[in-house]
């Protein structure tokens, strides 16, 4: 038995979370090699392609690590009494704050360039 197997028979719970967060990195590098290649194939046309799949990397590392912190916020309020609205409303709002604000980064100037 190699050492992956072993770690994988003392902590089964952790092998979902590491199958999720290998999907979000194999997403990362395919978004990354594709917006390369649309670079080299739209190049002088003043289209960063490279440039714009940067604020999608951020969009997954905001969702992967939002699963987290989340799950740690939520286990402390579970020990504390119960989640109130307003608590899951401010979880989720910095979320969703940071995710429109990547997209208007990466992709607001096809916005103003076509206003």
């Amino acid at each position: 038995m190699n050492r992956v197997e072993e770690f994988r028979l003392k902590h089964p719970e952790y092998f979902p979370t590491l199958k999720r967060e290998g999907s979000y990195l194999l997403i990362a590098a395919l978004i990354t090699g594709v917006s390369v290649m649309l670079d080299y194939s739209s190049f002088g046309t003043g289209v960063s392609w490279f440039q714009r799949s940067g604020s999608i990397l951020v969009i997954l590392g905001v969702l992967c690590e939002g699963k987290y912190i989340a799950k740690i916020i939520q286990e402390d309020y579970v020990t504390m009494g119960t989640v109130s609205l307003q608590q899951k409303l401010a979880m989720h709002s910095g979320l969703a704050i940071a995710l429109i604000g990547t997209l208007i980064w990466g992709y607001g100037d096809f916005i103003s360039n076509h206003a």
